[in-house]
């Protein structure tokens, strides 16, 4: 039996998709879907009959950049919330310590304070030095955040989805003007040699015909 007969007779051996991979997966598809969407939308608009298949795989490692990147920005954006909000938490843990030690103190001095006292206010110390330990990684987790990286990251992919796009788009536009030339040359070949037929036949220069004045002007003639 072969390795890969193998594989597929035991799915076990085939690593499970994480669920970050299959969220990447199951975006980059609809961003390949939502353009050529877009494509089709314009090729229409155009009066195009030809249609990009939704399957096209040309837009499939764009898509997949930009899905990564959206989600690394997510992730980011995620990361930086719950950043934010434990700072918050923390910072009024450390007021409430100072509240708690002064309220100890009651505007006394240590050495007036009983050994009850002393321990609560040393106990609250503590814990107010652990909230500011916890404050200062938390900024310094907020300040090695790079946001402004992602950000930028979800503009150059979505620029190459963009780019990926419009190239699509324009070279079906080509060979549409492509076989449109053939069709016009088919044509006019046609009616010269059916007008060759005419003069052969029954006298005169043949058929004549003059070309419409926009398709002059497009070809700038």
């Amino acid at each position: 039996m072969s390795h890969s007969a193998a594989v597929q007779d035991n799915p076990a051996t085939v690593p499970e998709k994480t669920i970050d991979e299959l969220i990447v997966e199951g975006s980059a598809e609809l961003i390949a879907a939502r353009s050529i969407t877009a494509i089709n939308a314009a090729l229409k608009r155009f009066d195009l009959d030809y249609r990009v298949p939704l399957d096209d795989d040309r837009l499939n490692d764009v898509a997949t950049a930009l899905s990564k990147a959206n989600h690394v920005e997510l992730k980011f954006s995620e990361e930086l919330a719950t950043l934010q909000q434990s700072l918050g938490a923390l910072e009024r843990r450390f007021f409430q310590c100072v509240a708690r030690m002064e309220a100890i103190l009651a505007n006394r001095q240590l050495a007036d304070l009983d050994s009850d006292e002393l321990r609560r206010f040393a106990a609250v110390g503590e814990e107010c030095c652990a909230t500011i330990r916890r404050l200062t990684a938390t900024q310094t987790a907020l300040a090695q955040l790079d946001t402004g990286a992602a950000a930028a990251a979800v503009a150059r992919c979505s620029a190459a989805v963009d780019r990926v796009g419009y190239g699509i788009l324009t070279e079906t536009m080509v060979g549409h003007v492509i076989r449109a030339e053939r069709a016009l040359i088919d044509a006019v070949e046609a009616m010269r040699a059916v007008g060759q037929i005419g003069a052969r036949h029954l006298g005169g220069d043949g058929m004549s015909h003059t070309p419409d004045s926009r398709l002059v002007e497009l070809l700038g003639v």
